[in-house]
């Protein structure tokens, strides 16, 4: 079986507005510039929207992103921005979506309430079970968080519907991936994201597990379906669709500087949020809200897709590879077109057992209304 999806000029905009640096966690593996405390402004957010709003096509879809640093440390700014955009919308035939990402430790009722009547995406970064979790996610204090992002995580649940969450592993925490899966699909989420860190050094002898620990989750993934309950984990979703598909095409990938902007505290515009870190003036950097966009730092094609690599170059499955995520590999090797050695085994163990998902479920009814409804949310 294979699908086609069209390639569209008009695909949906990825508005990152970080309101702030700070943090009132200190995780071990964080990359958004802990040195740096800045806050955005009012006046340099409404730059930043009518920077958007100003390239959008007609009818085009925008999604903003309210990003940290903890955003909910600012959760007054976030109520002045939605009703910003929210003005404008009256105004242009744009349709507008919301999205936050949080530590989940500050998430309160008169939040979620906002969230509810604003229609946000709530997105709730954690490491898994308790042992995973808090070994590097910790309040600035050094107390562990486990507790109060559970308890969190399980009141969102009386407000909101529409609940990922962000299941970061490491090199220390990789091998209870399969077992936190499980747990935060037993607190009722059927959307989770697996993110691994890629701010570390990963030592070569844990590739060996990846496949397999991927196998325990696919194992449990497969048995939901079977028993006709559906779940959503990526980044299994999505290659499923790319196996269907027969590879990324040019509009799965990054467009950095394209259709994909974030916007620092200063109003510098970057490709993505993962390339603000201290917010320095450096080459990813391409421009800023105040003066307008470096015509010479958008055409050097920094984050665009030309890899270095010739590994990827001979690689049967290089299609279906991520390896075009600049930002990944900017942070594992210093050089957005080069593919870190982890980032390939990862991505290598994957789409082996995505296509094995696809060959024991591709009789399965709810899988495939799955698929499906995946598909035309993700071209819509």
């Amino acid at each position: 079986m294979r699908i086609n999806v069209p390639s569209l000029a008009t695909k949906p905009i990825k508005a990152v507005l970080s309101l702030t640096r700070e943090c009132n966690m200190s995780c071990s593996y964080c990359y958004a510039g802990a040195s740096n405390k800045q806050n955005l402004s009012y006046q340099t957010a409404r730059k930043a929207i009518d920077f958007i709003l100003d390239r959008a096509h007609d009818g085009q879809k925008i999604t903003f992103y309210f990003f940290g640093g903890e955003p909910l440390l600012r959760f007054d700014m976030v109520r002045q921005i939605t009703a910003y955009i929210r003005n404008h919308d009256k105004s242009r035939n744009t349709h507008t979506e919301f999205a936050l990402t949080t530590n989940g430790t500050l998430l309160s009722p008169e939040i979620l309430e906002f969230f509810r009547k604003e229609q946000f995406r709530l997105c709730i970064s954690m490491d898994g079970v308790e042992v995973a979790h808090n070994r590097h996610r910790r309040f600035e204090s050094g107390l562990p968080t486990f507790r109060e992002v559970v308890d969190n995580l399980q009141l969102s649940q009386n407000y909101l519907s529409d609940i990922q969450v962000n299941l970061v592993y490491g090199p220390e925490t990789l091998l209870y991936l399969p077992e936190s899966v499980v747990f935060i699909r037993f607190l009722g989420i059927d959307s989770l994201h697996l993110s691994p860190d890629i701010t570390s050094a990963w030592p070569t002898d844990s590739f060996a597990s990846l496949e397999a620990i991927f196998n325990r989750i696919a194992d449990d993934y497969v048995a939901m379906y079977e028993n006709e309950r559906e779940m959503a984990i990526q980044p299994f979703d999505s290659k499923l669709i790319v196996l269907l598909k027969g590879g990324y095409d040019v509009w799965d990938t990054c467009r950095a500087g394209e259709r994909d902007w974030s916007f620092s505290a200063r109003g510098n515009i970057y490709a993505c949020e993962r390339f603000i870190g201290q917010d320095r003036e450096d080459r990813f950097c391409l421009g800023n809200v105040y003066t307008g966009l470096s015509e010479s730092q958008v055409s050097s094609g920094l984050c665009q897709h030309h890899l270095t690599d010739n590994r990827c170059r001979d690689c049967r499955i290089s299609r279906y590879c991520m390896n075009w995520c600049a930002c990944s590999n900017y942070h594992m090797t210093g050089d957005p077109h080069r593919v870190s050695v982890f980032l390939c085994e990862n991505e290598k163990a994957v789409i082996k057992v995505s296509a094995d998902i696809l060959s024991r479920l591709q009789n399965n009814t709810l899988f495939l209304d799955h698929m499906i409804t995946y598909m035309q949310a993700a071209t819509a």
